[in-house]
């Protein structure tokens, strides 16, 4: 690792180089190659510090410095008193009064949808077009919701629904099947994520869950109540990508969505966040920001200040100072791969001449 003085000045260098990469025109791979050039030449510092953010920047498909910024399952988000200020796909803004923890956004309509777990509210184009009361007692409350094929999905009761804005209720889906959750529904909240016609959802909470797949299309469940140890998943085309396992021994797995086959990608003993997707998986842990690329099979540990502050769409947020980057973890991965294997030095936590 950098010895303490050098970390700190690469710290402070990356919340500069922040704000200044986010402006060159030239494009970050260039860039990447004149900060390797740099550390061969012997500014490690600041080389570093360029690194750390080039590389973002080349793996990003959205950057911000927006405070506070946060993911849902498919859009990136800051909220300010009732104004909710969407970041990513699009930038918008949207009034939003009472409370609410569950929200979905469809690009394509420009429509919002947000829970808070009695009630289901779409607004489209900045209007209210459809609210569905579902459970007034709160004794089968909403645990989760997405945004699908110009509808609504939500789960509630076990069960998952669709609702198009402006109709009567909602209508049951699957045939009825139930999803229960390991710990009970009042306690629980459902990830719902979405790929063509497929669909997951991980019910539980405080790492008891519980994952299916099924298919919207032709109304079978596919995959049913596999036991996994968080809300963090990626659906592929035929896999799912989860974690399993107990405190101090996890294992990010993938199993066949039709076999039921799982087979084990990755295991620690400790993370503070995971984000998954179908290429590789970033792992926030007590020693750094540890990268896992499905494809080589090689896990890598970033020698830089990074956090992970989030999961959407299969993509990572990563902070770095001021700096968040939504990455495609596959191309972060690959990238990051590049460099180490023409810094060894920097990777292994080696500085010679420090």
């Amino acid at each position: 690792m950098m010895n303490t003085s050098c970390l700190r000045r690469a710290v402070a260098a990356c919340a500069v180089a922040c704000v200044l990469a986010a402006g060159c025109g030239d494009g970050p791979s260039r860039h990447i190659e004149k900060a390797i050039s740099d550390y061969q030449t012997g500014d490690r510092d600041r080389a570093t510090a360029r690194l750390a953010v080039d590389l973002l920047h080349y793996a990003a498909e959205f950057v911000t410095e927006v405070p506070h910024a946060v993911c849902g399952e498919k859009l990136v988000f800051a909220r300010e008193g009732k104004v909710l200020r969407l970041l990513y796909p699009v930038v918008e803004t949207f009034d939003i009064s009472g409370e609410w923890r569950m929200i979905s956004f469809d690009a394509e309509r420009n429509a919002l949808a947000v829970s808070n777990g009695r009630a289901l509210k779409v607004l489209e184009g900045g209007l209210v077009r459809g609210e569905l009361v579902v459970s007034p007692d709160g004794k089968a409350p909403i645990t989760g919701i997405i945004m699908s094929h110009d509808a609504v999905l939500y789960s509630a009761g076990q069960m998952v629904y669709r609702y198009e804005a402006g109709s009567g209720g909602g209508e049951l889906l699957f045939r009825g099947a139930k999803f229960p959750s390991p710990i009970g529904l009042a306690a629980s909240d459902t990830v719902i994520s979405s790929r063509g016609s497929l669909i997951s959802l991980v019910t539980g909470n405080a790492g008891v869950y519980r994952a299916s797949v099924a298919d919207l299309s032709t109304g079978a469940v596919l995959m049913k109540d596999r036991p996994v140890t968080s809300r963090r998943s990626a659906l592929g085309d035929s896999r799912f990508y989860y974690v399993a396992g107990s405190m101090g021994a996890w294992t990010i797995a993938s199993a066949g969505i039709a076999s039921g086959k799982s087979d084990a990608l990755y295991q620690f003993s400790d993370a503070f966040d995971v984000a998954l997707a179908e290429q590789g998986a970033v792992v926030h842990r007590a020693d750094g920001v540890w990268l896992v690329n499905f494809s080589s099979g090689k896990k890598l540990r970033l020698p830089f200040e990074y956090s992970l502050a989030g999961q959407c769409v299969n993509r990572a947020l990563i902070r770095c100072g001021k700096m968040s980057a939504l990455v495609d973890i596959g191309k972060l991965a690959s990238k990051a791969e590049e460099i180490a294997a023409r810094l060894p030095d920097l990777f292994s936590g080696k500085t010679p001449g420090k």
